[in-house]
Order: C-alpha cells, then sequence, then structure tokens
C-alpha cells in the first residue's frame, strides 16, 4: 500500500492511438468486415496489376509508410494520430497497390 505521487510533466504517458472504449464492439465489427472486403478486392487487384516494375515501387512505398507512421501526434481527447499512409500510397502507386502496400505496413 503505497502512496502514489503526481507525475511531472516528463513522467505523462503519451497519448494512446486509440484508448480503451473509444470505438464500440459493433462499430470495430463492422469497419473490420468492411475493411476485409475492401483488402480482398485490393489484393485481387494488385496480383493483375503489379509487374516486375512496379512491384518494387509498392515495397518502397510500404517501406516509406512504416517509417513515417511512426511519427504521431496528440488531437483530441487524448488520442493520438499519424500520416494517413493508405491515401499516400494510393496516390503514388495506384488504389488496389497502394491498398496492398498500406496493409502490410501496419
Amino acid at each position: 500500500m503505497g502512496v502514489e505521487t503526481a507525475r511531472t510533466p516528463q513522467e505523462a504517458e503519451p497519448p494512446m492511438h486509440v484508448p480503451d472504449g473509444f470505438i464500440d464492439a459493433p462499430v470495430s465489427v463492422a469497419a473490420g468486415v468492411v475493411a476485409a472486403g475492401a483488402v480482398a478486392v485490393s489484393l485481387r487487384g494488385a496480383r493483375r496489376e503489379l509487374d516486375e516494375r512496379t512491384a518494387p515501387l509498392a515495397g518502397l512505398v510500404a517501406a516509406f509508410i512504416f517509417a513515417v507512421q511512426m511519427l504521431n501526434f496528440p488531437v483530441a481527447a487524448g488520442t493520438s494520430g499519424h500520416l494517413m499512409g493508405g491515401a499516400l500510397a494510393a496516390i503514388l502507386v495506384g488504389p488496389s497497390r497502394g491498398c496492398s502496400a498500406s496493409r502490410w505496413s501496419c
């Protein structure tokens, strides 16, 4: 039974990306189902579109997104945000390849 002392600003916990209870179960399940369908469609499209020239570019985009998404910034309600890598990947290499590249960088 120790006495808890107040934390200094340097010792404060960093904001979480999404705290527990922030998104309820039905919303989470629905979003997961939609995301799984979108990834399946995108992987099928990427299989048709990837060739010897575009596959290395998709890999580089995935590596870049992985590195850049490590940079988080605080937003409201104690959460944090990061770069929207999927949108950036879709712009750089196209929607199907971008979805598969950003999916594997998470």
